[in-house]
């Protein structure tokens, strides 16, 4: 337990009081008798006692564990993660320790799910008979850690009596300081006729969300944050988001404007193909982007961006300018893609201050036999740097448009095969 003592107190040790009042005695040269020694000392441990008692006042609270599962009962459980976010027990500090089960429409419209406190998520091992496990990879990683699943039912017919989607995310966050790891987000959607249902909904203003380990797939947007805070993404996976088309905007894999968006070691692939089956007439699944970042700051680095054979957009959208850093990151654009231009910079209005734009040290794989373009770069007050790229399928007539300078790029003469690991550990 950490404790934070306030400037201007002083507590001392019984020891030391009682040197300290045999010390005054001899220099007042007091003569003390047996049971004056021993009333000093009783003073002392009384004084001492009342010191500790004041430091224990002026200690912030320790921080608390809280375990969440289908058969946690006791002090400082809950049966599910939305018991514990709309307790009003959780503070700033604690941690959360999630049993690795399903957990199914978990979902209260009311509070939206909102998490409100600065804490700690991990998922543990269960040994709950009760514990139904997914595994999010369906048994392609069969040493991957325990996960915590968060998903949704999907209604075929609104008659039915079951969850019909979030208003916002199946989790929300609302305040800086939150760390996620080792939790799948699944099948969250909205309602008919919307598009904003995400496995996340970042809300807060400030302060920092960090994600590590964890799953997106299935979603209309695997995370959508619209606010000022900072979004750090460690070995997280996305795939088969962007469902359910486009109604007044399409759906990504990430949608983003927060004032930082870091993403390491990531691993973006394979847009959803399939519709929400309350489309009628169906609409075109996966036209959104891999990743969509409103941010004056995108930092995308050791990530893999993979379209497949989805029907995605760009593979990088920035589309009101911003200071970029794409570095280290393998990308492919599919055959099937509907967007021929891999990365787009101030497609929709240059709206950020921009200094800085970087592409350097990458693979980028084209798949497509149609014109391709790999650079749109709009931001006209800046030359984006293309450096030290290795390029397979692309020529250097169609490399960037717009202020770009090309440096020290490499024509590969072999497609690379794409790793297709999993970053979660």
């Amino acid at each position: 337990m950490e404790t934070h003592v306030h400037q201007g107190h002083h507590f001392y040790s019984p020891l030391f009081i009682v040197v300290a009042i045999f010390g005054i005695g001899r220099v007042n040269r007091t003569v003390y008798t047996p049971a004056l020694r021993a009333a000093a000392a009783f003073a002392a441990i009384a004084l001492c006692g009342s010191a500790q008692s004041e430091a224990a006042s002026v200690a912030v609270n320790s921080s608390t564990t809280w375990y969440v599962g289908p058969d946690r009962n006791g002090t400082n459980t809950f049966t599910s993660p939305l018991a514990a976010f709309s307790s009003g027990q959780l503070k700033n500090g604690d941690t959360v320790l999630i049993d690795a089960c399903t957990y199914t429409n978990d979902y209260n419209g009311a509070s939206n799910n909102d998490l409100s406190a600065a804490v700690t998520i991990d998922a543990v091992a269960s040994s709950s008979p009760h514990c139904i496990i997914t595994d999010p990879w369906s048994g392609k990683y069969p040493d991957h850690p325990p996960m915590a699943v968060i998903t949704l039912t999907m209604c075929v017919d609104p008659s039915q009596l079951c969850y019909w989607g979030v208003a916002k995310g199946e989790w929300n966050i609302d305040v800086g300081g939150v760390t996620i790891n080792h939790i799948a987000f699944l099948n969250a959607f909205n309602l008919p006729g919307a598009s904003n249902g995400a496995g996340l909904r970042v809300e807060m203003p400030s302060g920092t969300l960090t994600v590590n380990n964890s799953v997106f797939a299935h979603n209309q947007n695997g995370i959508l944050g619209t606010t000022g805070g900072v979004v750090v993404l460690n070995n997280d996976e996305f795939w088969d988001n962007g469902l359910g088309g486009c109604y007044d905007q399409c759906t990504h894999q990430i949608y983003l404007s927060e004032s930082q968006v870091t993403i390491n070691n990531g691993y973006f692939h394979d847009m959803a193909t399939t519709v929400t089956p309350y489309d009628s007439p169906p609409l075109m699944a996966g036209v959104g982007n891999q990743i969509k970042s409103r941010s004056p700051n995108t930092t995308i680095i050791h990530t893999r961006i993979y379209e497949g054979n989805s029907e995605s957009s760009y593979k990088v959208d920035i589309p009101n300018g911003g200071n970029l850093l794409i570095q280290n990151s393998v990308i492919q654009q599919g055959p099937n893609t509907q967007q021929s231009r891999i990365i787009e910079i101030g497609a929709e209005g240059v709206k950020n201050p921009t200094s800085r734009l970087q592409i350097v040290g990458n693979t980028i794989i084209n798949d497509f036999t149609g014109s391709t373009i790999t650079l749109t770069q709009g931001v006209t007050t800046v030359t984006a740097q293309f450096n030290n790229n290795k390029l397979w399928g692309l020529t250097s007539a169609t490399l960037s448009v717009g202020p770009v300078k090309l440096s020290d790029n490499i024509a590969l003469t072999a497609r690379p095969a794409l790793d297709t690991s999993s970053p979660v550990r």
